[in-house]
């Protein structure tokens, strides 16, 4: 039986295309002592066309999700929790459906970043890649 993520009155997504910085802003709030869930550290994979440039093996789904139980329970209700907005699975780990629900419901913060920025950002986060691997993930996309 899946844990039951009790509702958080303070929820917030963090949401904007690919290297608008999300994961930026997630780190500066984590340095302000805010509350931050990082889901894409958690499962160790980088929610974007490129995967996991980190080379690092994803969790099993049983460790995710107990880490994700962990950070939900040491929550203080009282304070606003950041998360960026993910879809139902990050690589090949799936969210728990109550702590989905939830992610959906919350108001969202979207960023907006000028596309030379992101690209700039891009590069920085994904520069050390070798450029096969940035084709690959490119080819990826394309429809089918």
């Amino acid at each position: 039986m899946d844990f039951l993520f009790d509702p958080h009155p303070l929820l917030y997504m963090i949401a904007g295309p690919g290297g608008s910085g999300k994961g930026r802003l997630l780190k500066e709030l984590a340095d302000l002592h805010a509350q931050v869930i990082d889901l894409e550290n958690i499962a160790c994979h980088n929610g974007s066309a490129f995967g996991n440039p980190s080379n690092h093996f994803q969790p099993s789904r049983n460790a995710f999700h107990a880490s994700l139980i962990g950070m939900w329970k040491n929550t203080d209700l009282s304070s606003p929790v950041f998360m960026e907005m993910e879809g139902s699975f990050i690589g090949s780990l799936d969210l728990p459906e109550s702590l989905y629900s939830q992610m959906l419901a919350a108001p969202v913060i979207s960023l907006k970043t000028n596309f030379a920025i992101r690209i700039s950002n891009i590069i920085e986060d994904y520069g050390s890649v070798p450029v096969s691997t940035h084709i690959e993930s490119l080819e990826r996309l394309k429809p089918r």
